[in-house]
């Protein structure tokens, strides 16, 4: 065959289809939605709700359970706070106790200075508590540490044409304070100071207020059906009309909030499964079931869809999708060469439509999460469209996670003589019937595509495909001669096998086993990082560098990583001294009994301390005892934990190198200044006082310590706090 290299490659179909995929993360493109939702939690198209369905306008002000009722409050660090409208009583949330815990010396209804009148709401800030006090007009600010009641905040008088009624609150991550004043038909915007700033007017009856993660402040009022959506310079913005539409702007809530104002900590929580009304009483049956409706019959079409192929023909569609029982999915396609505006194809009739595959609940399944796929059955075109019609039985809704189309069809009748596609009719039924083999042979062939994964540590299965049968990745390891525990995180096995081969020119060396314990500990080898430079523009290390006056270079960084030792060599300690050998020093030490507790009569010897040894030469003792050992400090924290602590022992056993011996030596934590302790922080240095206390002299705190009656030195001292307490154990005379 005479072949052309000058002239462009014949145009030909490409050997493997494309797909183009439509979920929550790539966009369902949809162009018409009918009583079908893509939902808020996970993305996924489903039947909408019709009894049941979450209101932007429910009285806890949740807005719809995506922030915490008025009443609760989270913090940046995870604290939560209750506010009790009825009793002014502010309660903290006891993780380990599972119940709310009154805040002693604050809240209570009264006219003081740390009580409230008619508390509204409550926010959490920037390490302050910002209580809303309709009654007192006024903003209580306590610190969230102490509870020291810091300032409290009007608006200016200029700012109020009428007496203000601050009725909500909310807060955005700059700890602006937004305030619903609905006498003035206002929101006012404070500082973290307390300071006002601005105010959005003409608003009516604001009745709650929310901010999302990106600072939209969200205005509930009664007189409207939206919600009306400011952006963080006061700019308005699209409203909200419900919930699903804006329920990923708002971060996850460590509870969920019943339409009742309930907020439910099972599912949400580790160790506490209640739930708690509004005045923080745990409800004994827990929180109260909703009851869910769905429609029984609704419908999404797509967008056009370009294949960018004129007279593409579109190969399969192929759904991910949970379909409990009495449900299904029925496909519908179309295909053109044009791109058809939206309303021509909505006036479609129903005959302009095929393929009309169906997708149900498989035999024997449990309605689970499946994929199901269809040969798509229109014409040849550019553009296609796709119809999912879902139907339910009201108790249930089908749930579409992802629709994937395929486009060309790249039919195995290209491999059959001519005469089987000869005519347009036998050639169809000839691509129909190949593409019940297509989904077997492009899964073997996707495999193949794939293989190179499998012998990539970082991507190889690492799970086993059965009970007892080794996992693909402990299997690689043994092809290079590492046995993996399977104990260590798979993360763990996955580095320490893509690093370990590297390693192997220095095994039986200190460098090699002291970097396949960092390997092992996670920690990063200094050696096997690239060096940033001293500052000179070489590979070389910063230590070996000479830095290159440049005044316009970056400064050289303050802190170069310095891997731990892990590993001490014992012939390093032989620094004894010898006569006739030896220097003296501030490291030199005279050896003697010590050693191999060697017993001379007449110089010390005991019984079951020292050892009658008759054999090597006491001169070489040093040698003797400290060759060939080494000691291995690792963190304390593995000796707690017997699997890490056996892993390490069988890593030593494996890596040392032969005739060695070697110890663990288990590193805790311990008062450093700098490295592990920061004075203010979690460390206090103070002078232990003296005990001794006079009664109308003196002041009692923790820190107080109790002196035993004059002349008594037996007697403990007492500490209050700690092991004495006034009224209980203890008396004051």
């Amino acid at each position: 065959m005479t072949s052309f290299p000058m002239l462009p490659p014949v145009p030909r179909p490409p050997h493997d289809p494309s797909v183009l995929t439509l979920d929550a993360g790539r966009g369902w493109r949809a162009a018409f939605l009918d009583a079908a939702v893509i939902a808020a939690r996970d993305g996924a198209l489903q039947l909408d709700l019709t009894a049941g369905a979450r209101d932007l306008h429910e009285p806890s002000g949740s807005l719809g359970g995506l922030v915490p009722p008025a009443w609760v409050t989270v913090s940046e660090a995870g604290d939560i706070w209750l506010l009790d409208r009825a009793s002014g009583r502010l309660a903290k949330f006891d993780d380990c106790d599972c119940r709310f815990v009154t805040v002693p010396h604050t809240g209570g209804l009264g006219v003081g200075a740390r009580q409230f009148t008619d508390p509204r709401g409550i926010v959490a800030t920037c390490g302050n508590l910002v209580v809303v006090d309709r009654g007192a007009a006024r903003l209580s600010v306590f610190s969230q540490r102490g509870y020291a009641l810091r300032e409290h905040v009007t608006p200016p008088a200029s700012a109020q044409p009428v007496p203000w009624q601050p009725t909500c609150i909310a807060a955005d991550a700059h700890g602006h304070l937004y305030v619903g004043d609905p006498a003035n038909g206002a929101v006012h915007r404070f500082s973290t100071r307390g300071v006002w700033l601005s105010a959005l007017v003409g608003l009516g009856d604001v009745q709650h207020l929310a901010v999302d993660r990106h600072n939209r402040l969200y205005v509930v009022v009664s007189t409207l059906a939206e919600v009306l959506v400011f952006a963080h310079d006061g700019t308005p913005l699209e409203a909200a009309t419900s919930r699903d539409a804006i329920a990923r702007r708002f971060a996850p809530l460590p509870f969920r909030v019943t339409p009742a104002g309930v907020i439910d900590f099972s599912h949400h929580h580790d160790c506490c499964c209640e739930a708690f009304d509004a005045t923080g009483a745990a409800l004994p049956g827990g929180a109260p079931a909703t009851k869910v409706t769905f429609a029984t019959a609704g419908s999404y079409r797509s967008a056009p869809l370009d294949s960018d192929i004129a007279q593409c023909q579109w190969h399969r569609v192929t759904l991910t999708a949970a379909i409990p029982p009495g449900c299904s999915v029925t496909v519908y396609t179309r295909t053109s060469e044009l791109a058809e505006p939206d309303d021509l194809v909505a006036a479609l009739p129903d005959a302009a439509w095929e393929t009309r595959a169906v997708a149900r609940r498989a035999a024997g399944s449990d309605g689970a999460c499946v994929e199901w796929d269809c040969l798509v059955r229109s014409g040849p075109g550019r553009f296609a469209w796709l119809e999912l019609r879902l139907q339910g039985d009201g108790k249930g809704t089908p749930r579409v996670h992802c629709v994937t189309i395929e486009s060309p069809r790249v039919s195995l009748s290209r491999w059959l003589p001519g005469v089987f596609v000869h005519d347009p009719d036998a050639g169809d039924f000839t691509d129909r019937f190949l593409s019940l083999f297509d989904t077997t042979l492009r899964s073997i062939e996707s495999r193949l595509d794939l293989q190179a994964g499998l012998f990539d540590p970082r991507s190889t299965p690492a799970e086993s495909p059965s009970a007892g049968a080794p996992d693909f990745l402990s299997w690689l390891a043994g092809w290079v001669g590492i046995a993996l525990d399977r104990s260590w995180p798979e993360a763990r096995r996955r580095e320490y096998l893509r690093r370990a081969p590297a390693l192997f020119d220095e095994r039986g060396t200190v460098a090699g086993l002291r970097s396949m314990l960092l390997l092992y500990l996670g920690l990063r080898d200094d050696r096997r990082e690239p060096s940033t430079g001293g500052g000179c523009g070489c590979a070389a290390t910063a230590a070996r560098c000479e830095p290159r006056v440049d005044p316009c270079a970056a400064p050289p960084p303050r802190h170069a990583h310095r891997a731990p030792a892990l590993l001490l060599e014992h012939w390093r300690l032989r620094r004894w001294l010898f006569v006739g050998g030896a220097r003296l020093g501030e490291d030199a030490a005279l050896w003697g009994n010590a050693i191999v507790s060697r017993s001379r009569l007449g110089d010390g010897a005991r019984t079951g301390v020292t050892r009658l040894i008759g054999t090597q030469d006491p001169f070489r003792d040093p040698m003797h005892v400290y060759a060939s050992t080494f000691t291995v400090f690792v963190p304390a924290s593995l000796a707690c934990d017997a699997t890490a602590r056996r892993g390490l022992e069988a890593l030593l056993r494996d890596e040392s190198p032969a005739h060695t011996r070697w110890h663990l030596e288990y590193v805790a934590p311990r008062f450093r200044v700098g490295v592990q302790s920061m004075i203010g922080y979690d460390s206090v240095v103070g002078r232990y006082p003296a005990p001794g206390v006079t009664v109308d002299q003196s002041t009692l705190g923790r820190s107080t310590i109790l002196g035993g009656p004059p002349g008594d030195p037996v007697t403990p001292p007492l500490r209050v706090g700690t092991s004495a307490r006034i009224g209980s154990t203890t008396t004051l005379q």
